[in-house]
């Protein structure tokens, strides 16, 4: 879904702010029960519709007799058959603007060697970028000044920050940034040659000011299945992804609230959809993503267990960061808040596998289960903690003057 702002602002005297985190500023469903776990069923499986259903017991959304009948209706019978999804390809002949002004984002931290692969990539894009940006925040005693040099045919510009952060890099980064589009990419990536004209076409053809691909990221498995769909984007990942320079105009830059945390692309990417801006999810644009072992938020221990690591490791639990509360609380109802957390929970018993793997998943965590409720509730504080200091969102300045160059001239410069 899409939202649009002018249609809510309709039925209202005053529409909340972004980022309005009241209840009072949003209205319940009026869809009966019925419809609601209909939904679920529908949408999640039965194993979430009876999770759902169990939910709305313990918080006395519905009581024991409307939840019976209700199950008995809904849950009693098959799912439907799911629709084939609507595959519209974008044509390979999509006029586009070549002349596009592109500046390619590239926050660092210790990773040379990937960054060195990604600039070589940069130099065979199809669609060269104005400028390439990178915030290298490496301490002094490691970092390599010879980029520049080696790197010399590329429009490349760096920028030393010695106080690392993933948030306060990236707003250094758009702030001297001087294209219409910035195209966000990780240091980790690897990338195809068509990767900015993809993205240019992905925003001509629908209209769009954000542009979203996919990441294959080593050892986490094949995509989920609504990642390979191209559709109306609810993600916004920030190693691969296009956004028009006025969209980051109405949304703000990134909430330092996130700067050595994770959730920050999740964040912005919330904002800029509340601004109704179009974003669209392109999975044929791809991005080989290495998740290196070090560096970036590793770097924080903000990243230590990633969702796939759980689902695959007997011992590993990808609990709930604080970071997380805090978006939480930022944009949803507490109720939707405190179902995050128990979900969190629950995933802590989920595993791939057979009957063994799921058996010895289940024991462990279940042992684990004191632990894993303190921490979440140590985290759910540090959370709401947070929302009393943050958010604190720059604003993008105005873009630079077009000037007419010429477009063979290279340029590298360090700040």
């Amino acid at each position: 879904m899409r939202h649009v702002p002018r249609l809510l602002q309709q039925g209202r005297s005053q529409a909340p702010e972004v980022g309005d985190r009241t209840s009072e500023a949003r209205e319940k469903s009026p869809l009966p029960f019925e419809d609601e776990l209909r939904f679920a069923f529908y949408r999640h499986g039965r194993k979430w519709a009876w999770w759902a259903l169990l939910r709305a017991l313990s918080n006395n959304y519905v009581n024991l007799k409307t939840a019976w009948k209700t199950s008995r209706q809904v849950l009693r019978g098959a799912r439907p058959v799911e629709p084939e999804p609507l595959r519209t390809a974008i044509p390979s002949d999509v006029d586009f603007d070549r002349s596009a002004r592109v500046t390619v984002l590239i926050p660092t931290v210790d990773r040379y060697p990937y960054l060195r692969t990604l600039l070589h990539q940069m130099r065979q894009q199809t669609v060269s970028p104005l400028e390439i940006i990178v915030v290298d925040q490496t301490a002094r005693e490691r970092r390599d000044c010879n980029l520049a040099q080696q790197f010399c045919d590329l429009p490349l510009k760096i920028i030393f920050q010695d106080e690392p952060g993933q948030c306060s890099s990236r707003n250094v980064g758009l702030q001297k940034a001087a294209g219409d589009y910035i195209l966000f990419i990780d240091d980790d990536d690897e990338v195809p040659p068509n990767l900015i004209e993809a993205h240019l076409r992905t925003v001509a053809w629908f209209g769009a000011e954000v542009s979203s691909g996919v990441a294959d990221e080593v050892g986490a498995g094949p995509l989920p299945a609504d990642f390979r769909l191209l559709r109306i984007s609810d993600v916004f990942p920030t190693n691969n992804t296009l956004v028009h320079r006025e969209a980051l105009g109405r949304s703000g830059l990134f909430d330092l609230a996130y700067d050595r945390r994770q959730r920050a692309d999740g964040d912005l990417g919330m904002r800029v959809y509340l601004s109704g801006s179009l974003m669209v999810l392109n999975p044929v644009i791809s991005v080989l993503h290495h998740h290196a072992a070090s560096g970036g938020l590793r770097n924080h221990k903000a990243r230590t267990v990633t969702y796939a690591m759980s689902r695959t490791g007997a011992f590993s639990r990808a609990l709930t960061s604080a970071s997380e509360v805090y978006l939480a609380h930022r944009y949803f109802p507490a109720t939707h808040s405190r179902e995050m957390l128990w979900q969190s929970i629950l995933g802590t018993f989920s595993i791939r596998g057979g009957f063994c793997r799921r058996f010895l998943k289940a024991t462990i965590s279940a042992l684990c289960l004191p632990q894993t409720l303190w921490l979440v509730r140590s985290r759910r504080r540090e959370g709401m903690q947070m929302l009393d200091a943050f958010p604190r969102i720059p604003s993008l300045p105005p873009s630079p003057p077009r000037l007419e160059c010429d477009p063979t001239r290279t340029n590298a410069a360090v700040h």
